[in-house]
């Protein structure tokens, strides 16, 4: 989970600050990681809390990506 940039900003808004990722991924989770502040990845993860279904998650966090980073957006 953590070597996909889809999920980083949720990771980082729980308070995680080391990750472990691939070697092939690193750069795009950085760019990921650089393209958001902690407070934006905070309120990501607070509403990320309202969702019942994986699928409703990869959804919201797949919009809350396209916004700050969309090219990493597949």
């Amino acid at each position: 989970m953590s070597s996909d940039p889809l999920f980083t900003a949720l990771l980082v808004g729980m308070g995680l600050r080391e990750l472990s990722v691939s070697p092939n991924a690193i750069l795009e989770v950085k760019q990921a990681i650089r393209s958001m502040t902690i407070g934006q990845a905070k309120e990501i993860a607070s509403r990320s809390e309202m969702f019942d279904v994986a699928r409703d998650l990869e959804s919201y966090l797949r919009g809350e990506l396209s916004k700050f980073s969309p090219e990493l957006v597949n």
